[in-house]
């Protein structure tokens, strides 16, 4: 369960806003914590964390992938 995301400076910001800013891309504590609680009465196994987010897998190409270079 993804807590927060990192992710590189550029992309979204970049285009949309057409700055570099980096921001904070977090989600609701209580939402995130409920969503936990309910997984894990389920005895659904399951991680909390940051997660690193990045749009460069649209210019990645097949020799690229194939090489595990991610």
């Amino acid at each position: 369960m993804p807590i927060g995301y990192s992710y590189n400076i550029g992309g979204f910001a970049l285009q949309e806003l057409g700055e570099m800013i980096n921001f904070a891309a977090t989600g609701n504590l209580d939402l995130i914590n409920l969503l936990v609680d309910s997984l894990k009465k389920s005895e659904v196994k399951v991680a909390t964390g940051n997660m690193f987010t990045s749009d460069s897998i649209h210019s990645h190409d097949e020799k690229f992938l194939q090489n595990g270079d991610l």
